[in-house]
This record gives structure tokens, sequence and C-alpha cells, in this order.
């Protein structure tokens, strides 16, 4: 793993998001992940930002974060969690509040992509990185079928989002 002091110490949180062991669920690692979606969508947990639209720079703060966690979880940790961890990322896309400005959708979708080539592009093998594709493609074959049945008002949309991804 990681350290953030170049030591063998793992810092706060992220001690309990170490690859996980026979005692350790990778259902905590998703509520973290879900944590970092929602605050990078709707500005945060605190009740004093909770419904803001969160500011550019909490959004590349939140979108270094992701890239953090994963490299910290490792690269065997996210082979095996790939549609979660592909599920996540395009979370930040595709949930995007409707009437969002040009800009803050430019912003969101330069994040994802700085996320996936942080990740995906850089930590993964060859074989794996196609994993990552397949998973990708049907994230979207999945998105664009729900836009089909108008199962959400802005799906149309938030697939578009995530194809220029």
């Amino acid at each position: 793993g990681h350290s953030l002091s170049g030591g063998n110490k793992r810092v706060g949180m992220l001690h309990s998001l170490s690859a996980p062991t026979a005692n350790k669920s990778s259902k905590s690692v998703d509520e973290a992940l879900g944590v970092l979606v929602q605050g990078f969508l709707r500005g945060g947990v605190g009740s004093f930002l909770k419904g803001s639209t969160p500011s550019p720079e909490i959004r590349v703060g939140i979108a270094h974060a992701f890239v953090f966690c994963f490299h910290y979880l490792g690269q065997s940790w996210i082979e095996k969690h790939l549609p979660s961890v592909i599920s996540h990322v395009s979370e930040l896309v595709k949930n995007l509040k409707g009437g969002s400005s040009p800009t803050e959708v430019i912003a969101a979708r330069k994040s994802v992509f700085f996320i996936l080539s942080s990740v995906i592009g850089r930590l993964l093998r060859e074989n794996v990185q196609l994993s990552a594709c397949k998973e990708m493609i049907l994230s979207l074959q999945k998105s664009k079928n729900n836009s089909d049945l108008g199962s959400a008002d802005n799906s149309l949309e938030s697939n578009e989002h995530w194809q220029v991804c």
C-alpha cells in the first residue's frame, strides 16, 4: 500500500480502506466511495454544504481522492472489484443535477477522465484494461436501455456525459 509520510504507517480513515482481508468487507469500501460520489455531486455531507453545487476545487479534490483510494487499495483489489469501480466513477457524470452549467459538466467530465486515465490507464495491466473497457461498455448499454425505457428524466443527457468520458 501507499503511505503518506514515507513510512509504513497508514493514516486515519484510509486504514480501514486497505485491501480486504478475511475479516474486512468490501461493503465499507463501497460506502466510502459512495460518500465521495455524494460529495462530488451534492457538495458534501456537512449540513452547510448539503444541496449546494460543489465548487470546481472540491470536485478536483474529490477526483484526486478517488485516485488516491484506488492506488491505496491496489491493483489486485481493483481487478476483483472492477464493476463496482466503474459504477462509482460513472455516477460522477451520470447523476449530475439537471440544469448543470456547461462549465460544471465539462469539469465533471474532466474529473472522470482524470480518474479513469490515472487508475485504469496507468495502474492496471493491459488485459484488465480491456476488461475495464468491457465494463464501461456494459455500463453505457445499461444507461442507454434505461433512457430508452424513460426511467429517468435526465438519463439521455447523463448517458451522453458518460459517453464523452
